[in-house]
């Protein structure tokens, strides 16, 4: 019997065994879809492994862990001149003896993105969601799976629809406008995650400018508004609204005198509410500006406050604001300025070359959990098969506007730094992500550090995590991985610091083809968790030895 033949026949008996019947949905409704039709691209793999676990975990005995994995997975694209579709499933079964004692567990996992053009360049309709599995506790980022910890995901579904205007044809505006509703539910988790999270979202946004070919006023006026229904997990609804625009008057060549002003607010609860919180902040500015062209502005500004907060009201600051092309390939935009919190920051910047890409940003936002899950930041340096989260399975798309082909995925190699939870935080957040691709190797270093203040309670984390990953190709069949991931959280309470958790997880994986569909994979890997924490809030000491041998199957 052929390797590949053995596996599907093994899948098969394990999905009639195991696989519910609402599993199998997504796989169906894929395989009616018109396979004839010359922009659809289908792609499935299977992918069995056997894994071989020592766990050693504070004040318990150690644990021996043999596990079989079988890891069916589709993909599918269209794409036409009005409508995009793209769905991804993958189905976990998996069977464990832990300490003679037998157990069987299986997991779905799915995303979606669809969008409808029905009229050009006019109007846009999308959806996208999916269903993972999520921390429940943030310094499991990296050391939860459906192998260790398994207790610590809770299962999340997300799903937005949005509607999208461009009004392009005026003679003297660009104007953009999206409506979107979304909801993010996670099911409770008993030990972290008690009420769960059940969050519904209506958002609208817009912008409207003056055209890219004025030279005398210019002008941009941004609005924001967004409300979270949170009544669900039994917390109070949470309101935000934010609005900001500059006119500027050119009086001389590429200098101008710019006018700015900016509004935001926020509210939890109603207004009725008891114990409702309100947060309000205004300012207004004048400066100068200088303009080289549309991607390359300055503009320096003497800005006053207007807030109901004594410590900040009627302040005067100095904002900066710049965009610049350095070249087609590398630009910066920021922001720096004053906000209800005090002084404020916001910076993006992309370097894209032949062989190395850059992306970086810093930001400053009032969140929640689910809106950050419904509007995932995602900073494209690489592009992975579908389920694979090695660094020799990518590439370095040629354009930071890469469309995705079925069974491709934006690698995400760093850790998103938050854990599932229905509470409204002031997050400052830096990511960064370098990648580097060569003829045979290739290598990412990737930063995540974040500052989550949380505005209902009294409580703060901080949390850095970073990850490095090479990728070298052993001749026309081989290829070898190797990875570091590491987390670092601490977090305050009432002003004491009572919860700090360090965690490392290194791992080396060899890859061989086959033949053109078959490969065969070993990967060791080693994790380290320390906690000083005397609460839940860190996880307990743990230290995992694992050994994984896997067979992988594509149709394409």
């Amino acid at each position: 019997m052929e390797p590949g033949t053995m596996v599907i026949t093994m899948l098969n008996r394990k999905i009639r065994m195991s696989m519910k019947g609402r599993h199998l949905l997504p796989l169906a409704v894929m395989s009616l879809s018109p396979m004839a039709l010359a922009d659809f691209s289908f792609t499935a793999d299977v992918e069995s492994s056997g894994v071989f676990q020592d766990v050693k975990r504070t004040e318990q005995e150690n644990q021996e862990l043999a596990s079989i994995i079988v890891e069916p997975g589709v993909s599918a694209l269209y794409r036409s001149r009005k409508f995009n579709a793209s769905v991804q499933s993958r189905y976990t079964f998996l069977e464990r003896e832990i300490n003679e004692d037998n157990r069987s567990d299986d997991y779905t996992e799915y995303t979606y993105n669809l969008a409808w053009t029905p009229l050009d360049r006019f109007l846009i309709l999308s959806a996208n969601g999916g269903l993972s599995y999520n921390n429940v506790n943030i310094n499991s980022n990296i050391a939860s799976d459906f192998l260790l910890n398994e207790d610590e995901l809770s299962k999340t579904r997300s799903n937005r629809f949005a509607a999208t205007v461009n009004l392009e044809e005026f003679s003297f505006l660009d104007a953009t406008s999206t409506i979107s509703y979304s909801s993010v539910t996670a099911d409770r988790n008993e030990e972290f995650l008690a009420q769960g999270v059940d969050n519904k979202s209506l958002s609208a946004n817009g912008t409207a400018q003056s055209k890219n070919n004025a030279t005398d006023f210019i002008w941009q006026v941004n609005g924001d508004y967004s409300k979270t229904d949170r009544s669900a997990s039994n917390s109070r609804d949470f309101e935000s609204r934010q609005g900001s625009g500059f006119a500027s008057y050119m009086v001389a060549p590429s200098w101008g005198i710019t006018a700015v002003g900016q509004h935001e607010a926020y509210q939890i609860g109603r207004e009725l509410d008891l114990f409702n919180t309100i947060r309000e902040f205004n300012s207004i500015g004048i400066g100068v500006s200088y303009r080289q062209s549309a991607t390359r502005v300055i503009t320096i500004t003497a800005n006053k406050s207007d807030t109901d907060f004594e410590s900040n009201d009627n302040d005067t600051f100095v904002g900066l604001d710049a965009e610049w092309a350095f070249s087609p390939r590398t630009k910066i935009s920021a922001s720096f300025g004053t906000r209800f919190y005090g002084d404020s920051a916001n910076v993006n910047f992309t370097f894209n070359s032949k062989r190395i890409r850059w992306i970086a940003s810093y930001s400053e936002s009032v969140t929640t959990f689910s809106r950050l899950v419904s509007e995932p930041q995602s900073l494209g340096v690489f592009v992975c098969s579908a389920g694979s989260t090695l660094i020799s399975d990518c590439f370095q798309p040629s354009s930071l506007s890469y469309e995705l082909e079925a069974g491709e995925v934006f690698a995400q190699f760093t850790d998103p730094n938050f854990q599932i939870e229905d509470q409204v935080i002031l997050r400052k957040a830096l990511t960064s992500t370098i990648g580097f691709t060569g003829k045979r190797l290739s290598s990412q270093i990737s930063l995540s550090v974040s500052n989550d203040e949380y505005v209902e309670i009294v409580r703060e984390r901080d949390t850095v995590s970073a990850s490095t990953s090479v990728g070298y190709k052993l001749g026309r069949n081989g290829k070898l991985s190797a990875s570091v991931r590491y987390i670092q959280t601490e977090q305050t309470r009432d002003l004491d610091v009572n919860g700090e958790s360090e965690t490392w997880r290194t791992s080396i994986n060899y890859r061989h083809a086959l033949g053109r569909n078959l490969s065969t994979n070993i990967e060791l890997s080693y994790l380290d968790r320390d906690n000083t924490d005397n609460t839940t809030f860190g996880g307990r000491d743990l230290e995992e030895k694992r050994i994984n041998l896997s067979l992988k199957y594509k149709l394409k």
